[in-house]
């Protein structure tokens, strides 16, 4: 079997078998530092920051607007996978929410999002 068969063969293996999504496992940097915010773990990127993890056991969570001064863009994928809440709200400032941001978060009942009016 060619090397490459052999890549193909362990690339669906990892699709099939587990909950990460693929496109998340590729792009993942290994120079990207991981810090924390109340409950939020997070990571700066081009002076922007993207909401990474959630480590808290609470039901609701409120995603601040800036963190260190910094904006928050971005939700990334799987940031809240799995978790327990059931209410989240996103400040306007996100623009973009990762391929499976919120899976399997089965409680979760509530997403507020900001208003288009002012």
């Amino acid at each position: 079997m060619r090397k490459k068969d052999i890549l193909v063969l362990a690339l669906a293996l990892c699709m099939t078998q587990t909950a990460l999504p693929v496109t998340e496992m590729l792009t993942a940097s290994a120079a990207d530092e991981e810090l924390t915010f109340n409950e939020l773990r997070y990571t700066i990127e081009n002076g922007e920051v993207t909401i990474s993890g959630f480590d808290a056991k609470t039901e609701s969570v409120s995603i601040p607007s800036e963190i260190d001064g910094l904006p928050v863009t971005k939700i990334g994928g799987t940031a809240f996978y799995g978790s327990t809440l059931t209410s989240v709200t996103i400040p306007e400032g996100v623009t973009e929410i990762g391929s499976g941001a919120f899976w399997h978060s089965k409680q979760l009942t509530e997403v507020v999002l900001p208003s288009d009016e002012n």
